[in-house]
């Protein structure tokens, strides 16, 4: 059982982060969500729909879906891989029009991507080419964001960057679910954590609530101290005495 009795809610507006040890589920979840998978028993409804009853292209206009891992086989250029985030708005074979190159050049831009716009993606380095696949994301217009280890790949400076973005778009009225295991991350932009253990949701709150030394340390089997600083967590390792 890789999931057990899991209720959750998600809004609007809302940017949350999902902890969990490797293996303990993170990713199933978001899968479920998506409609990737099917649950074995219980339902998932978006927006008041039964998801199961939707189409994927009709899922897709709602939700965005980042994995963990995306495999870059054809040597498309990066603009042409952001462009597939039109798809569900005009159908695999339907053209381009002014607004959805708009869309594109927008995503490109908040991602520091139009510098590398005709670059085959192939050719992109691990971190590049997260950033095509968060852009695409974002031109893909979906309501709610569903990332799996965004920051994976990415440098620091990147990783700040994506975190304010992340931020602004759960601002602009976005769902954004990201599931990391850097609490820190997420903790001064975040509005709510959850942590996945055995099977189930055992937290659900604000992070300063959630994200704390004794729940991290009880999570990932390390004694911590937190350092409270400008509105920011830390987090090291207890010295024993």
């Amino acid at each position: 059982m890789v999931l057990n009795d899991v209720s959750l809610k998600f809004r609007r507006g809302e940017l949350i982060g999902l902890l969990g040890l490797n293996g303990a589920g993170k990713s199933t979840l978001l899968r479920i969500l998506m409609g990737l998978l099917k649950p074995t028993s219980g339902e998932v409804y978006l927006e008041g729909t039964l998801l199961s009853s939707l189409r994927p292209l009709d899922v897709a206009r709602h939700l965005a879906y980042v994995p963990q891992a995306h495999a870059m086989t054809f040597p498309y250029t990066v603009r042409r891989m952001v462009e597939l985030g039109r798809i569900p708005h005009h159908g695999v074979a339907g053209r381009l029009g002014a607004e959805d190159r708009l869309r594109v050049d927008q995503a490109m831009d908040r991602l520091g991507l139009l510098a590398l716009a005709e670059r085959p993606v192939t050719e992109l380095s691990g971190g590049e080419k997260q950033r095509v696949v968060l852009a695409r994301a974002l031109a893909q217009e979906a309501v709610g964001l569903l990332l799996d280890e965004p920051m994976s790949g990415l440098d620091y400076g990147h990783q700040l960057r994506l975190m304010s973005l992340l931020a602004e778009l759960a601002a602009e009225g976005h769902l954004v679910l990201l599931t990391s295991h850097r609490p820190e991350e997420f903790f001064s932009a975040g509005h709510r954590a959850l942590i996945l253990e055995e099977a189930q949701i055992v937290a659900d709150g604000p992070p300063e609530l959630i994200v704390t030394a004794e729940r991290m340390s009880r999570l990932y089997g390390v004694s911590l101290a937190q350092i409270d600083h400008a509105g920011k967590r830390f987090f090291h390792r207890e010295e024993s005495e």
